[in-house]
């Protein structure tokens, strides 16, 4: 007997094959082909700008192969994620923010959503996830704990707050809501990771208090509005005035001249040798800090008109 004819793959009844995946939300690129939701193996973005640290494997959606209805579920998820204010999520009460997530996100958001897919019948749970408990998402996410850090975990969770937003517009996914209802997801993650990290050991930046950040910020205008044009100012007046070099400075100056700057410098009563307090590197302590020395008799002209500090070794009272 012949072989049955494969049944064809399920269509949405939500979204049209034909329509795009790069909506009104994306600012297209000419001349590049925009896939569209009846794409079933992939979805690239080579149409949207690429950021530059963003390779092109990361900036393709890419769906499984093996379940026709699991393929579905997440080009549909995909598709409401870059839509979101496409008239049918409007229609089903779905409300998401006007700017759609980057590509990579969705990538990732899909990725994880596979994972909890293939998870459930191996498990016997039900497919609907629509229908799973609070409880039964927190035993899913204790179960990837077992073999993932806070990171993952904690992705796992935005994952699944997209996927109650949308569920309302997913084949065979009844509406749902966050599992976690409004715990920050990073400790969602950590309390499933039993992870007691305080956020004073260094691992997590501390947040900055608003009677610390408000001062902070004012000072920094006042240093981009205030200062910043005195400081252009002096940087051009500087640039317009001769450089110093060593090659027109203490380099070409002949030991005679270098002699006389010494002497003149030295006999200044007001002029002090800068000593080193403690004992450092090779130098002791008390002993002459001989590039400083010689950027001051210099002029910053150069730093070895001493070179290795062996050339003026009686400063009298000046020291």
């Amino acid at each position: 007997m012949p072989n049955p004819a494969p049944l064809p793959p399920p269509a949405s009844h939500i979204f049209g094959d034909d329509e795009p995946v790069f909506g009104t939300a994306h600012h297209l690129l000419d001349g590049i082909a925009v896939p569209v939701f009846g794409d079933r193996r992939s979805w690239p973005g080579d149409c949207i700008r690429r950021p530059s640290n963003r390779p092109k494997a990361m900036w393709t959606v890419y769906f499984p192969v093996d379940d026709p209805q699991r393929n579905l579920q997440l080009r549909e998820v995909a598709f409401a994620l870059l839509n979101p204010t496409h008239r049918v999520l409007r229609q089903a009460s779905v409300f998401l923010m006007a700017e759609p997530p980057s590509l990579s996100t969705v990538t990732q958001t899909c990725r994880k959503i596979n994972t909890v897919m293939r998870w459930a019948p191996t498990h016997g749970w039900p497919a609907d996830l629509g229908q799973w408990s609070p409880d039964d998402w927190q035993e899913f996410l204790d179960d990837q704990a077992q073999d993932n850090g806070v990171a993952v975990l904690r992705h796992f969770v935005h994952a699944i707050r997209r996927l109650a937003e949308v569920s309302a517009v997913v084949t065979g996914v009844s509406s749902f809501t966050d599992p976690w209802k409004d715990e920050a997801a990073v400790e969602v993650a950590r309390r499933t990771a039993n992870v007691t990290e305080k956020y004073d050991d260094g691992l997590s930046t501390l947040s900055i208090p608003s009677a610390t950040w408000w001062p902070l910020l004012r000072a920094a205008w006042t240093y981009i509005h205030t200062f910043a044009p005195d400081i252009l100012n002096l940087r051009d007046k500087l640039a317009e005035q001769p450089k110093i070099t060593r090659a027109s400075g203490a380099a070409q100056s002949s030991s005679a001249e270098l002699d006389e700057k010494v002497r003149k410098w030295l006999a200044d009563p007001a002029h002090a040798v800068p000593v080193h307090v403690t004992t450092w590197n090779r130098a002791e302590a008390g002993a002459p800090i001989w590039t400083t020395l010689s950027q001051l008799i210099t002029d910053g002209a150069g730093a070895c008109l001493f070179g290795r500090g062996n050339h003026v070794t009686d400063f009298g009272s000046s020291g």
